[in-house]
């Protein structure tokens, strides 16, 4: 890891991967570097997005629907479907609907 990174690490203006954070998590021996809900969520992404398809799928929801319940886009979570991960601030704005519906 470059100087760089750690620095935006630090500085908030990127967030390390879920591999990252396993990778720090274990050169450091510890199970969570920190125990906030979106460093959670990251450590647990497969989880959240089976849940998620479980979710849509038992209410038979479209995805606009879906995306519209959770307040994001359509593409976004094709592209959370597809490997991406949600970023902190997404995260922030939209924690109190996936608390809503049991997806975090």
């Amino acid at each position: 890891m470059t100087p760089s990174v750690v620095n935006g690490y630090e500085l908030e203006r990127f967030y390390p991967s879920k591999e990252i954070l396993d990778l720090l998590s274990s050169t450091f021996n510890v199970n969570y570097l920190c125990s906030d809900g979106y460093t959670n969520l990251i450590l647990n992404y497969d989880i959240f997005i089976e849940n998620l398809k479980i979710w849509i799928s038992d209410n038979n929801f479209t995805t606009q629907i879906a995306a519209d319940k959770l307040g994001v886009s359509r593409s976004l979570l094709r592209f959370w479907f597809n490997g991406g991960t949600m970023r902190i601030s997404l995260y922030n704005k939209i924690k109190g609907n996936l608390a809503h519906y049991n997806l975090i």
